[in-house]
Parts: C-alpha cells; structure tokens; sequence
C-alpha cells in the first residue's frame, strides 16, 4: 500500500534537457527548488492525494483524499490519505476489510436482491415488497448503502416522516424490521461495515402494547349463537382448541384422530394478494392438540348437518402444486373461506348481532375491532387452560408459539374462573340454554331457580341423590335439561326419543337434545 500524488508527476518528465527554456517543461509553485512538481493532466481536479491497495481477493482499489495528513491529529481516514491507508492496513491484517465501493448499490436495488434470493415464506415476500415500495423506498431507495451506513440519521429522518404520516408504532416497528434484515445482510454480503438501525441517532418508537382482555364465556356464547348454522363449530374450534383463524378454515377431519382424541394441525389457509392458498402452519411448525370432548361432540354434529367439502388451492405459493383437502368450514361456493371476506360478511355482523360491538350508525363505516376478531377465540382458549393451572410450556405448545410466552392475556377474576374453567372441562363453552328458564347466551350454572341440592349442577340427566324417581312410563327423570341451541332451536348431541320429559315442574315433550351426564356435584358421569 501507498499513498501517491495524483497532481504531481512522480518522475521529471522528458524535455528537460532542451537546449530551448521555453520548451522545457515548467514546476509548480507548490514545490520547492531542491524538488520541482511537476503537473500531471489531472492537477487541480479532484482530491490530490490517492490511496492504492490490494483487497483480500487480490484484486487493485484505490480511494482519493483532500490531503495527506500523517500527523497525530490527523486521523479521519475519510479526509486525509494516510490515516485511510492506515485503516485499510490494518482490517486488511485482522480480515475486517470491507470495499468501499461495494456500498455504493442503492438500497431499493439490494433490498429487491434479498427479496428475491432470500429464503421467504411467499406471502412474508409479498408484504415486504409492499411495504418498503409503499414507505421505504421513496425515501431512502436511491441512497447508496455506504452512505445509509455512514449517515443513521437519514434512517431516523425516515422513521419521523412515518410518524407524521399517521403510521402506528407497531407497523412503523414491522416496516423497520424489513430494514434492519436487508442492512444486516449487507453487512454479511460485506457491502458495509455497519447496521445504522443500531447507532444510537436511531429511534423506533416502542410497540404499544395492550393487555388483552379475553372474552367471557358469556359472550363466546352468545357470538356462537349469532353465527350462521354452518360456522357455529368454528367457535368450538377455536376455544377448544386454540387455532389460529387459517388453521380453523383449513382444518379437516383427516386432521383427527379421532380414537386417541389428537387433532393433527397441518395446514392453513392463507392470502397472497388476495388470492388464496393452502400453507404449513405459521412458521412451518406443525403441531398435535389434545382433542377436548366437547369439540369432538361439536365437530360430529357439526359434519352430520353439514358433509364437508373437498378444496384444492396451490400449495405455499400461487404457482404451487395442487393441494387437495376436505375441509369442516369450506365457503358455500365450494372453495376455503377468504379471510377478509369472512371477517366482514359473516363474522363482524355476528359480532354486532351478539353486542359485543356496536353496529355503524346510518351512513357510517365500521370502525375497526380487531380485539374481537377470530383471534379472540385464540386468546379464550389459553386464559382458561392458564387459569385452570395448566403449565404455561403446554399452552404455548397447543397454540403454536415459538416461545412459551402467552403473559399478555389477563387472569379472568375469580367468578369468571370459576364458570370458564369448569365450562372448558365439561364442554360447556359451547352455547347452552335450557328451555325453562335459560337466558340466551348463557350456561345453566349461571341460572337461578334450579332444583334443590342442584346448584352446581351442569347438566343432571337421570336419578342423581336427592331427585326423584324415575317416571311410571319408563321415561327418565331429567332434573335439568340442558340442549345446544343454534338458530333453530337445536344443535349438538345425542337425541333422545321420550313421550314426556319432565324438566323442573314442567314436562316437555319430543325430542330432547342432551349435552353431557354429571352428578350433583359436577362431575361428568359420562358425555353423550
């Protein structure tokens, strides 16, 4: 290495020797008379003092500099001549040498490389291209990497025109991970010697964080009573087991097995501009759920009035391979649920039909709920089975997380406790109401006015201590009748033929829909 003058000629050029003074040619003022400069046809043009090494791979780079320096106070290598012949010596040494000018591609051109290239989930692809053309690359694509790298507060400048274009902490905080991955791979590809998003000058503003609430068991009911007839089992999906929203449209009964009660969760529907397509599981990561009886009651109803239907779509990608797939909850057209579509036509207005939030008012549009989408299914789900004392490694297993991590659902209070744990055991997080005296929406251990001795009693079928006899015509004495209730009026479980069956003082005759056989002290006896 070596540090040369690019003004200077480094040799006396030819002539000198001319017997002619006006021929010869002439010095520089800037030297001396013991050593004449003497001008080559760059002088005055561009920085004087030129830096020339070798890389690692052998092959010649060179940078220019204003001046040469040398001196101890003259060490920002990005001025004098010296201190970057120095800087380069030594990451040369200790093999942290980057090339200058490999940081001169522009970030828009690198990011759509690593778009490309890297090894994305197709839709993760989608949505990153996306959101840097919508809000990146405008700002910052025609900047060359090198300068980002040098300058973090053109990163900062970025994420203040985000802020004052009204985007959300958390959207700002997804966009500037897409950032952040295309700057750290630049550092890997050795384009740049350093990730701005880590300078201090960078600031992306803190996730806000909300503590989610988790439904009542109230009202999973009363949202499972106002579905259609064809989607109601989605809601003991979806508490019975906690699957994500595409893994609930994806399901299908060759996922169970249904002799040692495990649902196989294996694939889900997903959207690629708006296009639909089957996919592994969120992160790749196929799972095994413990089948609770109640769901697998719902889900044999649900399949004995509704056959499902057999759907195919791409696997992973739009030009994937057909991927075939019998589905509990296809669209009435014959093809997966659209997720978009499903929240705004069939979801929301359940939603508003069971009050869980309010209608739009005449000339209004919805306002956003996204607390009690599908999701909430999701979060019902765990804060039972935690509030049960389930391990907390368990339900971060069932739900799919990646590390066992569920503390942002808050502990329901002791009542709620209480009735959604037992109501998780015993399956009565599905919709239940009994004929008498049941408001809608709501289970019959909430109920007051029960049989003596009964008060804690689900769902008493036959002689339980205290009840009286069973009729004279042979029928069965029912306590209390419980029946799974949809829009008609009935729903899941076994169906039971009786002349008369007495429910308090009252006898109801016809067929009886009956849930589950507990004792007086709630204890199932057997589900039927």
């Amino acid at each position: 290495m070596a540090v040369y003058d690019r003004w200077h000629r480094s040799r006396p050029p030819a002539g000198l020797d001319d017997p002619d003074p006006e021929k010869r040619p002439k010095p520089r003022k800037c030297g001396t008379a013991k050593q004449p400069l003497y001008p080559t046809k760059e002088h005055g043009v561009g920085d004087r003092w030129q830096v020339r090494w070798r890389d690692a791979d052998g092959k010649q780079c060179k940078a220019n500099r204003p001046k040469r320096g040398g001196k101890r106070d003259e060490s920002d290598p990005d001025i004098y001549a010296e201190a970057l012949d120095a800087k380069v010596t030594a990451e040369l040494n200790a093999g942290t040498y980057i090339d200058p000018g490999a940081g001169k591609t522009t970030f828009k051109a690198y990011a759509e490389e690593i778009i490309t290239d890297r090894t994305l989930d197709p839709a993760t692809r989608v949505k990153m291209r996306e959101r840097l053309n919508k809000h990146v690359y405008p700002a910052i694509g025609h900047r060359e990497l090198g300068v980002l790298a040098r300058r973090p507060t053109i990163i900062q400048n970025l994420i203040r025109r985000m802020e004052q274009a009204g985007l959300s902490a958390n959207y700002i905080g997804v966009i500037m991970a897409h950032v952040g991955m295309v700057f750290a791979c630049a550092i890997d590809d050795e384009k740049i010697a350093k990730n701005p998003m880590n300078a201090k000058a960078v600031v992306v503003p803190k996730p806000v964080k909300k503590k989610i609430v988790p439904w009542t068991g109230a009202q999973v009911a009363a949202q499972r009573r106002e579905l259609p007839a064809q989607y109601k089992a989605m809601v003991d999906v979806g508490t019975g087991l906690g699957l994500r929203q595409g893994e609930i449209f994806g399901l299908s009964p060759d996922d169970i097995d249904w002799l040692r009660g495990v649902v196989h969760v294996r694939r889900q529907v997903k959207l690629i501009k708006s296009k639909r397509i089957f996919a592994p599981p969120k992160g790749g990561k196929t799972r095994d759920i413990p089948l609770p009886e109640s769901v697998k009651l719902a889900l044999s109803e649900h399949m004995r009035a509704h056959s499902p239907e057999t759907v195919t779509l791409p696997w992973r990608d739009l030009d994937g391979e057909p991927h075939a797939a019998k589905l509990f909850f296809p669209h009435s057209a014959g093809t997966a649920l659209h997720r978009d579509r499903c929240n705004m036509d069939i979801w929301r207005p359940a939603l508003e039909r069971a009050g869980i939030v309010e209608p739009p008012k005449e000339g209004e549009r919805r306002k956003p709920a996204r607390e009690h989408g599908m999701h909430a299914l999701r979060h019902y789900f765990a804060s039972v089975l935690l509030t049960e004392g389930e391990a907390v490694q368990a339900v971060s297993k069932w739900m799919g997380h990646h590390s066992p991590k569920v503390g942002h659902l808050r502990a329901p209070d002791a009542q709620e406790r209480d009735t959604d744990a037992q109501a998780h055991r015993q399956g009565a997080h599905l919709v239940v109401e009994c004929p008498e005296c049941a408001l809608p929406g709501q289970t019959i251990k909430d109920r007051p006015g029960l049989a003596a001795g009964a008060a804690e009693v689900l769902v008493v079928l036959g002689a339980a201590p205290g009840a009286a006899p069973a009729p004279a015509d042979g029928g069965e004495r029912l306590d209390h009748v419980v029946a799974l209730v949809d829009d008609a009026g009935v729903g899941a479980a076994a169906v039971f033929e009786l002349d008369a069956v007495l429910v308090g003082d009252a006898a109801v005759g016809g067929d009886v829909r009956v849930l589950a056989r507990v004792d007086v002290d709630g204890q199932a006896v057997g589900v039927l």
